[in-house]
């Protein structure tokens, strides 16, 4: 039931924008011809395949949207929002990140930690990749979130961690290397070993002879900074990497 009156939802707003101001049906009209229950009318409204049936043709376009003999929403044409209202997102765990030469260290999950690689050394190094695919909204960053436990005791209310990320990017008929560097500070002060943290780590999209583009393959270097962290010893759980885009997506974070 909530799952069809979001979609009419959407589909209202949709034939609001393609309407404007003129005489055709209002997103409320939609909606008000979506409150069904049991695909029996409500106070004399429409059941949702007639709120359908009544939007196909709006404004004489056929929208190409019904609902199926089982109860599904079927579109035969795409659906994009005006905006970036969902998160694109590759997931990475601990498994599909590459250690290389660098001497990183696996931990193998116990009843204390959830597992992956222990960085405890400034030259321990964690790969991984991305993509901007053409489904990104454009003039908007990317953000790689990282999980991570710490992996000793912090005894001062001001101890912090810093994790460094370098990203390499280029796209088809590039020959240069683009390239950003980023850090994030985390304070971990008076914390218990195995206490988990997740950080944000956000491109710049229009940075200055970096420009992101669709179409950019991203390598990703993820390490510990030791030089400017009191506790220099961490366990690397998971990784996301995300952007926004106005097409529609399972999740919405």
């Amino acid at each position: 039931m909530k799952s069809k009156i979001a979609m009419a939802f959407l589909l209202g707003i949709f034939v609001m924008i393609s309407i404007g101001a003129r005489k055709y049906l209002t997103t409320q009209q939609i909606l008000n011809d979506v409150l069904v229950r049991g695909g029996t009318a409500i106070n004399g409204h429409h059941t949702t395949q007639q709120a359908l049936n009544m939007a196909h043709n709006v404004n004489d376009n056929a929208l190409n949207i019904w609902i199926d003999t089982l109860d599904f929403l079927v579109v035969t044409d795409s659906i994009k929002a005006s905006s970036g209202i969902w998160w694109y997102c590759k997931y990475i765990d601990a498994l599909n990140v590459a250690e290389g030469a660098s001497g990183a260290t696996w931990t193998a999950p116990t009843y204390n930690t959830i597992g992956g690689y222990q960085l405890n050394a400034n030259t321990e190094y964690l790969y991984f990749n991305g993509n901007v695919c053409n489904n990104w909204i454009g003039a908007s960053d990317i953000e790689i979130v990282i999980v991570w436990e710490l992996n000793v005791a912090s005894v001062s209310a001001t101890d912090t961690v810093e994790l460094d990320l370098l990203c390499w990017y280029k796209g088809e008929t590039e020959d240069t290397t683009k390239y950003q560097a980023l850090n994030v500070r985390t304070c971990v002060g008076n914390e218990t070993r195995y206490t988990m943290h997740r950080i944000t780590f956000e491109m710049d999209w229009d940075l200055a002879n970096n420009v992101i583009e669709v179409g950019d393959i991203i390598s990703f270097r993820l390490n510990l900074d030791t030089a400017n962290s009191d506790k220099d010893d961490v366990i690397f759980n998971f990784t996301n990497y995300r952007y926004l885009t106005d097409v529609p997506q399972v999740k919405n974070y």
